[in-house]
């Protein structure tokens, strides 16, 4: 026995058998209202004139609590940017913001608008986010959004706080502090490096290593350099030829910054050894030139690094 499958007979049967009921549109209404009110952002609907369509429940409430005389001037109904103008003329700078980015987008000039504004009453700080998108129907309008970021705000500003007493604190001190991320460019860098290269603090800040001490410095301390980045904690003493800063005895230490199994960067503290604290029978070894610039003379020493061998007992003159 054969069975063949008959598409055109299917759907016939098919089509008894299941039924779709789009809904009317107070169920279509019943939802949008749903949805909306299940929001916490407070969430306007306007037409392309600014006539407010629907607002959800965080809107209306907003409203209320804010001591708004008569909450449907803000509501269903009511034009926003004839509200928007209201507030315009009683000298509010963040209405006049709101009116230009609801208008662009009305307009068609702007897809979105989005800003952060403070609206803070006598007891609260309070902070929103205002984002404006263009409904993708034309002629549809436009959906507005009003977001309480307060705590984002908080936040950053303690974090600001903070940032500003790690920078005093580290400028206070007499080393160079540095943050280099994996690709070796400077994220954080203290005021001593403005000192040493005389660059501002800013010009630092995103360069490479090597635009900062030098072609040589920079090759002198490369494979020190790689193996901080690779989670290696290095410490040493050596005399770096830096650029603009001159050839200089210092006490390095990198710390390498490990997170979950990676090492994105490394701190640096750089620290200048004076010539005064180069003790007497430190052992040193000499840093040569490379062959082809070596000429018979001492010159071909670029300089002399300690071995980091035990010092060498010297005897005061006439004694033991």
């Amino acid at each position: 026995m054969v069975c063949t499958f008959n598409p055109t007979k299917f759907r016939r049967s098919a089509k008894g058998m299941i039924s779709v009921r789009k809904p009317n549109k107070d169920e279509s209404a019943q939802l949008l209202r749903a949805i909306l009110d299940s929001l916490h952002d407070h969430v306007a609907l306007v037409n392309t004139r600014g006539m407010i369509r629907a607002v959800n429940e965080a809107w209306e409430n907003f409203a209320a609590q804010n001591g708004a005389p008569d909450t449907s001037r803000v509501s269903v109904g009511a034009n926003y940017l004839e509200v928007c103008q209201r507030a315009i003329e009683a000298g509010d700078q963040v209405a006049e913001a709101a009116f230009g980015g609801v208008t662009s987008v009305l307009n068609g000039t702007s897809d979105q608008f989005v800003m952060d504004y403070e609206c803070s009453s006598p007891g609260q700080e309070r902070w929103f986010k205002m984002a404006v998108f263009r409904q993708k129907k034309a002629g549809a309008g436009a959906v507005i959004i009003h977001s309480d970021i307060t705590d984002r705000k908080q936040t950053e500003e303690a974090l600001r706080k903070s940032e500003g007493w790690f920078r005093l604190l580290t400028d206070s001190l007499p080393v160079l502090i540095s943050y280099v991320d994996e690709e070796q460019r400077y994220r954080f860098n203290n005021e001593g490096y403005e000192s040493w290269f005389g660059h501002p603090r800013e010009y630092v800040q995103g360069k490479h290593l090597k635009q900062v001490v030098g072609e040589k410095a920079y090759q002198a301390l490369r494979p020190r350099i790689e193996a901080a980045l690779s989670g290696e904690l290095v410490t040493f003493e050596d005399f770096v030829p830096y650029r603009g800063a001159g050839k200089r005895y210092v006490q390095v230490t990198y710390v390498p910054d490990r997170q979950d199994g990676r090492v994105p960067g490394f701190f640096a503290l750089i620290q200048e050894c004076p010539f005064d604290q180069v003790r007497m029978g430190m052992r040193v070894e000499a840093v040569w030139a490379p062959p082809e610039e070596r000429r018979p003379t001492f010159e071909s020493i670029r300089y002399f690094r300690p071995t980091g061998e035990p010092d060498v007992v010297v005897k005061a003159e006439g004694r033991e």
